[in-house]
């Protein structure tokens, strides 16, 4: 691994991806070159433009020492495939805010309670709410999302424009993507795209911004499946085995699944049902452990055990927060009086997905889905959690739903994290965050052949809540809410030689901070230049005011340079009173309408009366005199701020 960190050896296209010119991927067009970072793009809106490839931090510690292949996605992956449920829940992760009257799925109104009844109960108020099709909030999508974010952190993985670059999407897509959705075509060969269970009006946006209809034959842009260059369809792609490959628990001309030579569909599924069982099933597994005795929750029935299952449904608008990729992470308290969220961490839910408007242009069907205000929705089983707990017969006595229920409204809180930060819940309400707890009846069985059976799934109002963080209000004040953050200032750095156009405009009262990690006052020798410059210039071309410091001089000089003539006179401040060989330095700029005051450190130095109109601020420049073995005061790399007054630098908006 050394060898491959140093760059040693020939490269290893599964460890990264590097662009081939040696060039940043901005040469490309990939990511942005804005290089200012504002309130909107600061915590998600990364820099890739500046990358040249992909990196990874291995612990090699643990190298040779691979995870037990349970946790999360297995539990995950046990319920998509065991749980039975119809395609268009299987693939999406959406739901559809507006009923749909020609289908009978989940969208119709009968599942919403929409037809007028007797007035109802506060409890049945909120049952209706969270719908009692918990099960269809099971699909693959969310599941394909919490891989991206697990293995992805901050990088290019996480991030929808970018993901493709990284490694493991390829490995992601093929391996377990089109895995899981090969291994639901194979177990249920009967159930597809069909054209009578999609929504009326549910549609794609082509390329010439046309609408069409979602079905199993709409073209897969940009995807071709022949030199003529037609589109490949859902119904090209349904069955991986007609595109020359399968996987290894997928091989259906396999002689044991061929007896006199006729293929037996029985036996490949239930060779599949042990494989799905033996692999993914953390909850059978746990169920069925010899070493712990049946409790209560729990009864016996003809080769195998009922027992209670749990699970919680998570439910919000995709594009609540504008569209930016977070985590929703749920939560089960230890000690409730200290709550350690990374210790009480038991799921987590990653909203995979981009702004509607970009650096590089805007996602039109990210607009159209922001405007129908989808919702995505998960699903996550907790039972094995609830198990573990109730073997240690400490914090839980068994898997009674009385008991459970309660166990789960004391001590379940859960977060939305978006760019590191911990959302308040004024943030949160912009999700319509659903956190919907459900019961159902489970049955394993001791013949790994055998799929386990869910059935009676129920959602649980007094487990179930939103925004507010827990069903519990002593541990959600005991969960302190973040406080609202201050609005930051764009800022950008600005490098020595270079200029940086500004982003916000900028007018009277309106401020410019640059920040210096170091000043130099070393004074160069009689022969060499020595002019520090920071100049600020119109949409003209015109220096509306310029900072000259000179050390041989002991000397700040202000002054102005129209774009087509001279320089002015000059006006001369003592240096040393100002920049005092410290280690940082801040110099601050006010538009005062007829002049600009300049601060150094936050003490005044000069009030410089304007010369040239217009003035409005487009650039600042930061130079030194032409010269050899010319050295700046100030470091290489500066601060830029801005503010649209003085006001907002000692007084910022908070959200």
């Amino acid at each position: 691994m050394a060898s491959v960190l140093l760059g040693l050896g020939p490269p290893i296209p599964l460890f990264q991806f590097r662009n081939p010119t040696e060039e940043t991927m901005l040469s490309a067009g990939v990511g942005t070159d804005n290089p200012w970072e504002t309130a909107d793009n600061n915590a998600e809106d990364m820099k890739f433009g500046y990358c040249i490839g992909t990196s990874r931090w291995p612990d090699e510690a643990k190298e040779g020492k691979p995870e037990k292949p349970y946790g999360t996605t297995a539990k995950m992956v046990f319920r998509l495939l065991t749980v039975p449920i119809e395609y268009i829940t299987f693939a999406s992760t959406k739901i559809w805010s507006t009923p749909n009257d020609e289908c009978d799925n989940k969208y119709n109104d009968k599942y919403k309670g929409a037809t007028k009844q007797k007035e109802k109960t506060e409890e049945e108020k909120k049952a209706e709410m969270i719908n009692k099709s918990v099960d269809e909030d099971l699909n693959l999508e969310f599941i394909h999302n919490y891989i991206h974010g697990c293995t992805g952190g901050d990088g290019h993985m996480a991030n929808v424009p970018v993901a493709a670059f990284d490694p493991l999407f390829w490995l992601h897509h093929w391996q377990v993507l089109i895995l899981l959705f090969s291994s639901m075509a194979a177990l249920n060969p009967e159930k597809w795209l069909d054209v009578h269970s999609i929504p009326s009006g549910e549609t794609i946006t082509n390329e010439n911004y046309d609408e069409e209809k979602v079905s199993p034959t709409v073209p897969l842009r940009p995807f071709r499946r022949d030199k003529k260059g037609t589109y490949v369809t859902p119904e090209d792609v349904r069955y991986t085995a007609k595109l020359g490959y399968s996987y290894a628990d997928l091989q259906p001309w396999l002689e044991k699944y061929n007896p006199n030579k006729k293929f037996n569909q029985r036996l490949f599924v239930k060779d599949l049902n042990r494989r799905i069982n033996l692999l993914y099933g953390f909850s059978r597994i746990l169920a069925l452990d010899p070493k712990f005795p049946t409790m209560d929750g729990m009864a016996t029935v003809e080769g195998g055990l009922l027992i209670q299952d749990y699970a919680f449904s998570i439910r919000f608008l995709k594009f609540g927060l504008g569209g930016g990729p977070f985590w929703i992470r749920l939560h089960l308290a230890q000690d409730n009086e200290n709550p350690a969220p990374v210790l009480d961490l038991i799921a987590e839910v990653y909203n995979f997905s981009q702004k509607v408007q970009t650096e590089n242009g805007k996602c039109v069907n990210c607009e159209k889905l922001k405007e129908l205000k989808v919702r995505s929705t998960a699903y996550i089983a907790i039972t094995p959690v609830l198990l573990n707990l109730a073997r240690e017969g400490k914090k839980l006595g068994s898997l009674t739903k009385e008991v459970v229920l309660k166990y789960l409204r004391d001590h379940v809180y859960w977060s939305v994290i978006m760019g590191g930060n911990v959302l308040s819940s004024t943030e949160v309400k912009k999700l319509e965050l659903e956190i919907v707890g459900s019961t159902n009846d489970s049955k394993h069985y001791e013949d790994p052949t055998r799929m386990p059976e869910f059935d009676n799934f129920e959602a649980q109002p007094s487990i179930s809540g939103g925004a507010e963080g827990a069903f519990n209000p002593d541990l959600y004040n005991r969960t302190p809410e973040p406080s609202p953050p201050k609005i930051q200032p764009p800022k950008a750095t600005l490098e020595l030689r270079n200029s940086l156009c500004f982003r916000q405009q900028l007018g009277t009262d309106s401020v410019i901070i640059v920040k210096s990690a170091l000043v130099d006052l070393t004074p160069p020798s009689p022969s060499e230049s020595d002019m520090t410059q920071l100049s600020i210039t119109n949409g003209l071309g015109d220096i509306v005011f310029h900072i000259s410091i000179r050390r041989t001089q002991c000397a700040i000089i202000f002054n102005t340079k129209p774009a087509s003539g001279q320089w002015g006179p000059e006006v001369e401040v003592q240096l040393e009173r100002h920049f005092r060989g410290q280690d940082e330095a801040t110099i601050l700029i006010h538009d005062q309408g007829e002049g600009y005051e300049t601060f150094v450190n936050w003490t005044h130095v000069h009030w410089f009366e304007k010369r040239i109109w217009p003035t409005a601020p487009q650039a600042i420049h930061y130079g030194l005199s032409d010269g050899q073995g010319a050295t700046s005061v100030l470091a290489p790399k500066l601060q830029v701020f801005t503010y649209p007054s003085m006001k907002d630098v000692f007084f910022p908006d908070v959200e």
